[in-house]
């Protein structure tokens, strides 16, 4: 999706430790009364909450949770990278600083997508985010977690920054084609037909695009999802209403998909690796 990136140098004025409700730290003041006003002015931006997102890697992750967090009101997304309170006393005073914001019921309803927080198996700092996701979790707030290989290091990075921008912004219009399954009966040879469907999955929901071409019972073309961008469709089959395909998501998880059409509509069961099944409906485009 077209956005607008800024990339602000915060060493040597991000903080590990969280400041005292109300007080905006350093950072926060920044970016607050110079960096957002300086950039709406100078470009053609969308000068909203819904139309912002914030997202750091290790330092950069407690700027996030320190800016974004008691800032809502100019953030609707937040994304974490490897990162996450060190120390028990900057832990407790985190906590302490944001559990009565967290038990209010409406601040759930702030995060447009999941709070978000990623780390590496080896990553230095796997257990600081763990703790800092154990109370993200103990008072039910509404986020997704993702444990990758490797450590602290920009080739994970790079993965988190590409998996975050399939789904930032879910309003905006994506800039992926979307066509998809047809009925041999309805389509003739080399023809396609566009398709939807919005899935409820484990990490929330994810929508999906097909682009499904015919030739003879074959069927060919991608899987395009919000999260994890466009995977070529094998081993597609139709037969009469039945359709079958496989999309490696990810480039790792094998989703086997068998579906049934009913006039616009197609049933799909698909298999998500070792992880278990989900129905859904998709929807022509017409």
């Amino acid at each position: 999706k077209s956005m607008i990136v800024v990339m602000p140098s915060t060493k040597g004025i991000a903080s590990a430790t969280p400041s005292a409700p109300g007080k905006d730290d350093a950072c926060t003041q920044e970016y607050l009364k110079d960096i957002i006003p300086l950039v709406d002015k100078a470009y053609r931006t969308k000068a909203s909450r819904e139309a912002r997102a914030l997202a750091g890697l290790s330092m950069g992750g407690f700027v996030v949770m320190h800016t974004g967090l008691p800032h809502l009101d100019t953030f609707s997304e937040l994304y974490v990278y490897s990162s996450g309170h060190v120390s028990e006393d900057a832990l407790k005073q985190f906590e302490e600083n944001f559990a009565e914001t967290f038990k209010d019921p409406k601040f759930n309803d702030q995060f447009r997508v999941p709070f978000y927080m990623s780390q590496g198996e080896t990553d230095i700092a796997l257990k600081n985010g763990q703790k800092v996701m154990a109370i993200i979790n103990k008072y039910g707030i509404r986020n997704f977690w993702v444990l990758s290989d490797g450590g602290h290091e920009w080739a994970n990075w790079r993965r988190n920054l590409f998996q975050t921008a399939q789904i930032m912004f879910p309003d905006c219009p994506a800039t992926i084609a979307a066509t998809t399954v047809s009925n041999p009966a309805a389509v003739s040879n080399g023809a396609s037909e566009n398709w939807k469907a919005a899935i409820q999955t484990a990490m929330g929901v994810m929508e999906y695009v097909y682009e499904f071409k015919l030739e003879g019972d074959k069927l060919t073309g991608k899987a395009n999802n919000t999260q994890f961008g466009s995977a070529v469709i094998m081993e597609g089959k139709i037969n009469g209403d039945e359709i079958t395909f496989v999309e490696m998501m990810d480039g790792m998880i094998r989703v086997e998909y068998k579906g049934k059409r009913t006039g616009e509509e197609i049933n799909f069961v698909r298999k998500v690796g070792d992880f278990g099944t989900e129905k859904f409906v998709a929807k022509r485009i017409k």
